[in-house]
């Protein structure tokens, strides 16, 4: 994976703000400056939890982050296509939906849909970080 692949697939500085303030602890080999978001990395080495210093924030993958949810709060998200009709064409688009616990979050209903699975994917997870955030801060 070269690296620009790389800093696609790794969340934002944000989004990684909001993990660790949750209490996201996975090992990372990437990592955020905590006051910029200056992304580096680690090559030489498995991962660290970035998130015990105060200095940096961790930079975890999205597929990380999805597992992170569901092991530590059973948060699932699915994507699934959504049939998008315009006066030119009928095409088909993607959208991702939010279960807590088994149970649908219909509070996302007016979601975006979006070209590539992958795309949504990304969207829902961040979506359901920003979920168990406002949850958090109840």
């Amino acid at each position: 994976m070269d690296a620009q692949n790389l800093q696609e697939n790794l969340y934002d500085f944000e989004t990684s703000k909001l993990l660790k303030e949750l209490g996201f602890d996975e090992e990372c080999r990437d990592y955020y400056s905590a006051d910029e978001d200056d992304c580096g990395t680690m090559p030489n080495l498995e991962g660290v939890n970035w998130n015990q210093n105060v200095n940096f924030i961790s930079a975890p993958t999205w597929w990380q982050v999805k597992q992170w949810l569901w092991e530590k709060h059973k948060i699932n998200i699915e994507i699934t296509f959504a049939k998008s009709s315009s006066k030119m064409r009928d095409y088909r688009k993607f959208v991702w939906f939010i279960y807590v616990d088994g149970f649908w979050k219909n509070e996302f209903s007016d979601k975006q849909e979006f070209d590539s699975p992958v795309t949504a994917e990304i969207e829902g997870i961040k979506q359901a970080v920003e979920y168990k955030f406002k949850e958090l801060k109840k």
